[in-house]
């Protein structure tokens, strides 16, 4: 900060200093000068007022600028000459620190359950000798040596074993769904005329009787010229919009609508006028 105090008066002593010492003939700031220039003008003029009164306000911002650093610098010479507060640490009693608690005792820990027995399992048990009556004697030595085996093939029977076989199953492959076309390069035609004359003809005017206004039916014209998937996109009451679907879904089979000259999928949306 007395670094840039310094600076600042050393700047204001020049300008000063050149203020003072430039005052001739030379200077468009000279008294004498501007009096003999517009002796015979205006001296409302703009310019002889600005070069009468600059030296006037060089002095004042001069001036101005030394006392606003005078004080800013007295100012940051009081706030640093203002003591801190020191904040005093007591220092810290041993004697007060309580006494630690006994640890508290624990409860013993359960019992372990006890171990149950396991039944000695003996690998070969001893015979046990019972009275049994046997009806047949046993072969002796004699018997079983003279028995004889045959040398005779038995033949078996040549009929194969014909197992049941039941049908195979056959796989149902899902049937391939056509894609719906918002827009197409041919659309779908109504046959004899405009759709809207068919639904003015069969259109019941009873079930619209209290409404007036719009209702926009959509609906899919199939690849034979059906009508499917019939919906109100936009309607009034429910009975008006039951009404147009029913005269929707009555309507004779449509041209189907085209791609690249091939009959596809399309949606049409056909706006019926009720009372207007």
């Amino acid at each position: 900060m007395t670094v840039v105090l310094i600076v600042a008066l050393i700047v204001a002593g020049i300008s000063l200093y050149d203020y003072f010492s430039a005052r001739n003939w030379q200077q468009v700031t000279s008294a004498d000068r501007n009096e003999i220039v517009f002796a015979d003008r205006n001296k409302e003029y703009g310019a002889y007022t600005l070069r009468r009164d600059y030296d006037k306000r060089m002095v004042i911002i001069l001036v101005s600028f030394v006392a606003t650093l005078g004080l800013s610098f007295g100012i940051f010479n009081y706030i640093k000459s203002i003591p801190e507060e020191v904040i005093e640490i007591k220092p810290f009693d041993v004697t007060t620190i309580p006494p630690a608690k006994p640890d508290e005792e624990l409860p013993p820990p359960p019992p372990e359950p006890p171990v149950p027995e396991v039944e000695k399992l003996v690998a070969f048990p001893p015979p046990v000798i019972v009275d049994i009556e046997v009806d047949t004697e046993p072969k002796t030595q004699q018997d079983v040596e003279s028995t004889t085996v045959s040398t005779k093939d038995q033949e078996g029977s040549d009929d194969s074993f014909n197992a049941t076989v039941g049908p195979a199953e056959t796989v149902v492959e899902a049937p391939k769904v056509e894609q719906i076309y918002e827009a197409v390069e041919e659309d779908a035609e109504f046959p004899g005329g405009r759709p809207s004359d068919f639904v003015s003809t069969h259109f019941n005017p009873d079930a619209a009787a209290d409404v007036e206004g719009k209702i926009i039916v959509r609906f899919v014209v199939e690849l034979d010229g059906s009508i499917s998937n019939v919906e109100v996109a936009r309607g009034l009451s429910p009975e008006a919009n039951r009404e147009a679907i029913r005269v929707v879904r009555s309507m004779p089979r449509w041209k189907p609508g085209k791609n690249n000259g091939k009959a596809v999928r399309s949606r049409f949306s056909l706006p019926i006028l009720i009372g207007e």
